[in-house]
């Protein structure tokens, strides 16, 4: 066991593919957070204290990034969706809600394709939605220009993070490039594993109630109305002066929008 400066404790538990990082923090009805593609529960920092003084929270390091271990073979999007089922099945809870971040928002998706009974409410923020294989096909192209021929992560500029978060910093900087360092490989496989998922079939499926939040400067926002009208029973909210983690560029207003969500009802 490990604590961090928030005071909630690390861990780790085996699942079939290897052991799985968290962190946990909280009394209360259980929700998951998934993280983006390069990144880890990190990602969460500012938000994990408040939410816990009502719910346990749970924040997923996905296989192969952040300190989870690397999987034995290739992971489809349906393979990362089955290691948070997994680890749900491993805690015992039968019910959560999940918030998903970008690839992680991907993922709680494709959960409930897969698990519906399992999920209690969704929250996708900066969900990619790339209705089409040209669409997929263009942004695998555009992402490779951050990793090197070996598909290891290229280390990021100030001026490069700023295309992702509205608020940088030398810290901010050493902390992304960090976790880029240990995805290693794992984190273009992940992004191939994106790109290669066809995510609307899965929106279609999703019943849920639904939040979809999205940073203002989030570069993915072009998506925003396509993502609202796949899934019947979903609520759009922006984020302000926040880019494609409004999580961290933007907390107290990313919560303003998060925590009314998760108490109401119907």
């Amino acid at each position: 066991m490990q604590t961090t400066g928030n005071s909630f404790t690390g861990s780790k538990i085996e699942l079939p593919d290897g052991k799985m990082h968290y962190q946990s923090l909280g009394k209360g009805l259980p929700i998951l957070l998934l993280h983006s593609v390069a990144s880890s529960v990190w990602s969460w920092s500012k938000v994990i204290d408040p939410l816990s003084g009502k719910y346990t929270v749970y924040a997923l390091d996905t296989m192969g990034q952040g300190d989870s271990d690397k999987p034995r073979s290739y992971y489809t999007i349906r393979d990362y969706a089955k290691s948070v089922i997994n680890f749900m099945e491993a805690k015992g809870i039968s019910n959560a809600t999940l918030i998903g971040n970008s690839v992680g928002a991907v993922f709680a998706v494709a959960v409930t394709a897969i698990k519906r009974t399992m999920v209690d409410k969704l929250i996708l923020v900066g969900c990619p939605c790339w209705e089409t294989k040209r669409e997929r096909e263009n942004a695998k192209a555009i992402v490779k220009a951050n990793y090197d021929d070996h598909g290891i992560p290229l280390a990021y500029s100030l001026e490069k993070l700023k295309q992702s978060y509205t608020k940088v910093s030398p810290e901010l900087l050493a902390k992304v490039n960090e976790d880029r360092r240990k995805a290693g490989i794992w984190a273009w496989k992940c992004l191939d594993a994106l790109t290669q998922f066809d995510i609307v079939p899965a929106l279609r499926r999703v019943r849920a109630r639904t939040l979809l939040i999205y940073g203002e400067q989030d570069k993915l926002r072009d998506k925003e109305n396509a993502l609202h009208n796949y899934i019947m029973n979903s609520t759009l909210a922006i984020v302000p002066d926040a880019g494609h983690l409004p999580q961290l560029d933007n907390p107290h207003a990313f919560l303003e929008v998060v925590q009314p969500f998760l108490e109401s009802s119907g």
